[in-house]
């Protein structure tokens, strides 16, 4: 496994997902399983099509933007995410992350919710 350098100030490290188990183990089964899903019957579309994008996403050979500041010389390279919610753990957890300050927005102003539905628990636990 491939360790990349912590050499950027702010600890950006780029992601490798092909060093992954899950990726190594999809990369290297996916067509022969593929294969038999199309015996069986086949997989839905969009299920083809989220295993895919997961085996291209953070992959530099499959699309990357090289950025350099002009002001210090620094250069990072970026590989491009598939952004898909389904399998992709990488993709994912950043859609997570990226709603989760709304979620708490939400939570706060919608705590009266939360009421109407604790006497329901009780009232159901009674009948119980």
């Amino acid at each position: 496994m491939r360790h990349a350098r912590p050499s950027r100030p702010d600890g950006y490290v780029r992601r490798r997902p092909e060093d992954t188990a899950l990726h190594q183990v999809l990369r290297a089964y996916w067509l022969a399983f593929l294969e038999w899903a199309e015996e069986a019957g086949g997989l839905p579309k969009f299920v083809v099509r989220e295993f895919e994008a997961y085996l291209e996403c953070g992959l530099l050979e499959r699309g990357l933007v090289h950025l350099r500041w002009a002001q210090c010389g620094e250069d990072l390279v970026v590989a491009f995410s598939c952004k898909r919610r389904g399998f992709c753990p990488s993709c994912v957890a950043r859609r997570m992350s990226d709603a989760a300050p709304r979620r708490r927005r939400v939570s706060r102003s919608a705590s009266a919710s939360v009421g109407v539905l604790s006497p329901l628990a009780t009232t159901r636990l009674d009948w119980l």
